[in-house]
């Protein structure tokens, strides 16, 4: 039997022979895969060691080593009564918990060539429950699938190895973060490293995307929802600190989403709109507008991956917020408004319990409600005491926000929600070189939206201009006398200044149109 303490642990793609908990329940059999998510589940159920067999044990021998624990037949005393069942080598039953040691019992056994009986270890030492919970965990990984990759695998061991700084746990605590923040002049965070948006492909000049990459992109998404709904989930469930490793899982994805295709990504991720499950489909939106917004102001790759943490967890503390209050339609009286101001505080107490997060986080949660002119919750704060990602993430919740169905309103189009942030910024509650760089990165109609031409022709934005927000790159949808095209025509409105958009449309207003959410890409 050879013991594996799990920081010994490392992923691989085949198992040699099986890991076994100390309750003898196989964790992973010969020819599984280890992966990062098993290590971390591992760990997260506070086992600090599994046992694997040596060459030519038997998986029995080693169960029974680990359960039980053996006594030579010559220490037997006739007559004594048995505390506990025993066994033979063999796991069969010789004799019940409570039976007397019958006189002749050690000979019988020494003739039938038994020279050890067993005896099986309590169970608050064998652990039975955390062995068949630890299965189950990983069973429920294993059976997830396999993890889409949107990289070479070289990038994404790279976006994984990222390093962070973490937060201080007292920046969890509202009241000491706000002291921490009254006290400060200015929060500044400047770029620092290389910048992350030079490894994004600029797929302007790729042409369309392919089914396989689409597909790849829609995998994605559902797995970060998946993983978000995990997250969400684990975060109310309480207990002692933990780490979340779905929460770096997320972050990786958006990021690699980001290298591969920025305009998929924000076409994927940014544009869902689920009444049912708002939260979790928010939050995602949050992460991948985010991460884009940071790219544009040219912060490098730890920057931005900070940036995606504190984005998808940016929401948590309206999971503290009643129902009624969070999904009520009309308008919210001063009390209920007052829960809501008390959602990012609720935040950081939820994430005391959470490990690995990055210094930035605490100030993101806290602060992505504030406003440029003080006009914020839940301190009122004025632009230069405001953490630079906490503007962004507030721009990214603004955005998705609005284009997202409320109980008490109807999703706008991405137009109209970009529009707000213009004018919010026009009245200085929005930073203008976060709004300018969600522009350059997204279009004054941004990727996915829905347009008509001065000439009459319905087109649906593909990608933005950095140089003109309002020439976006687009896919002729028809022709001009509205008539769709059978496959939509790729066209650099800033290389054809003789077109203009005279109308941003919502899809329902495209006659005649394909429902792959896709078209045009």
């Amino acid at each position: 039997m050879r013991e594996i303490t799990v920081s010994q642990l490392k992923p691989s793609e085949s198992l040699p022979s099986a890991l076994l908990h100390k309750s003898g329940i196989p964790v992973l059999h010969p020819g599984d895969a280890l992966t990062e998510a098993m290590i971390a589940a591992i760990k997260d159920e506070g086992v600090e060691s599994l046992f694997q067999p040596e060459a030519e044990e038997r998986l029995d021998d080693l169960r029974r080593q680990l359960t039980h624990v053996s006594m030579e037949i010559g220490e037997l005393k006739p007559g004594d009564k048995l505390a506990r069942t025993v066994y033979d080598d063999e796991g069969h039953l010789l004799l019940e918990a409570g039976a007397a040691i019958p006189k002749s019992f050690a000979d019988s056994l020494s003739k039938r060539g038994i020279s050890k009986i067993f005896f099986r270890k309590p169970e608050e030492e064998v652990g039975t429950k955390i062995g068949r919970k630890l299965r189950s965990n990983i069973e429920g990984i294993m059976n997830a699938g396999p993890e889409t990759q949107l990289v070479d695998r070289e990038t994404l061991d790279v976006l994984k190895s990222v390093e962070i700084k973490e937060a201080e746990e007292a920046d969890f605590d509202a009241l000491k973060l706000e002291a921490k923040i009254n006290a400060m002049a200015a929060i500044d965070c400047e770029p620092t490293g290389e910048p992350f948006d030079k490894l994004i492909r600029d797929t302007r000049k790729c042409g369309p995307a392919s089914e396989s990459e689409k597909n790849a992109f829609s995998n994605v998404i559902e797995e970060s929802l998946a993983d978000l709904r995990d997250i969400y989930k684990a975060l109310g469930n309480g207990g002692g600190r933990k780490s979340i490793p779905q929460v770096d899982k997320v972050a990786n994805s958006a990021m690699a989403g980001l290298i591969r295709n920025r305009e998929l990504l924000m076409l994927c991720g940014a544009t869902r709109d689920s009444a049912e499950d708002y939260l979790i489909s928010h939050a995602l939106a949050m992460t991948v507008i985010s991460v884009n917004v940071g790219s544009g102001l040219k912060y490098d790759m730890s920057q931005i991956k900070s940036l995606a943490y504190g984005a998808m967890l940016a929401g948590v503390g309206l999971t503290k917020v009643p129902p009624e209050v969070l999904d009520k339609k009309e308008k919210l009286t001063p009390r209920e408004f007052a829960e809501i101001r008390r959602s990012p505080a609720y935040g950081l107490d939820i994430l005391q319990k959470v490990t690995h997060l990055p210094g930035e986080v605490p100030y993101i949660v806290y602060q992505c409600h504030e406003r440029a002119n003080g006009t914020g919750y839940p301190c009122g704060k004025k632009d230069v005491v405001i953490h630079p990602f906490a503007k962004i993430v507030g721009v990214a919740d603004i955005y998705s926000s609005v284009c997202s169905s409320r109980p008490y309103r109807e999703a706008k189009t991405q137009y109209e929600a970009m529009e707000q942030l213009v004018l919010m910024c026009g009245k200085r509650q929005l930073n203008a070189d976060i709004v300018r760089a969600f522009l350059k990165t997204n279009s004054m109609f941004p990727v996915g939206s829905f347009l008509r031409l001065n000439d009459n022709r319905f087109a649906r934005v593909i990608a933005a201009n950095p140089k003109d927000y309002m020439r976006p790159m687009v896919g002729i949808l028809s022709d001009a006398r509205g008539t769709p095209l059978p496959n939509p025509e790729r066209l650099d409105m800033a290389e054809h200044k003789e077109l203009s958009v005279t109308q941003a449309l919502a899809r329902k207003d495209v006659p005649g149109i394909s429902d792959d959410p896709m078209l045009g890409f």
